[in-house]
């Protein structure tokens, strides 16, 4: 079951960040979570949703209850990810001497611009997922990896 390979006090967090207050539609934070997970891969929008709950007896709501529910779990959401992230950034598998990165850019336009007026270069070092450089260069700086550190 997905419960067991979630963070320590990870029910506690649903009712601290405003995700699951009361028992009205759902018994427990885990009905939740797994209502939230099948809508985020169920392509049939928020009515099939609130069916499958229905039929599988996960919850009975309505489609306007599961839409604030989705309105008030994303700090929740956020706080489960960031979790299981950490727990991948405190075992690195990787020899301290390697340093993979990714490494890309992005262009900024201003408002009701027709081109490029700027490019941010930036790096991900990819062990403990944080941004570790970061460059504004004007619109002809091309992505060069000798300029990063």
């Amino acid at each position: 079951m997905i419960e067991g390979l979630l963070p320590a006090g990870w029910k506690e967090a649903a009712r601290e960040r405003g995700a699951f207050r009361r028992a009205r539609y759902t018994a427990a934070p885990g009905s939740l979570l797994r209502l939230l997970l099948f809508q985020a891969v169920n392509d049939g929008g928020l009515r099939e949703t609130v069916a499958q709950a229905r039929v599988s007896g996960i919850a009975e709501m309505s489609q306007v209850a599961l839409f604030k529910r989705l309105r008030t779990s994303g700090a929740w959401l956020a706080w489960l990810g960031a979790e299981l992230a950490r727990s991948l950034r405190e075992q690195p598998r990787l020899p301290r001497e390697l340093r993979p990165r990714a490494i890309d850019s992005t262009t900024v336009q201003r408002p009701a611009s027709t081109g490029t007026q700027w490019r941010v270069h930036y790096a991900l070092d990819l062990v403990d997922l944080n941004c570790d450089w970061i460059e504004l260069t004007d619109a002809r700086g091309a992505e060069l990896l000798v300029s990063c550190p």
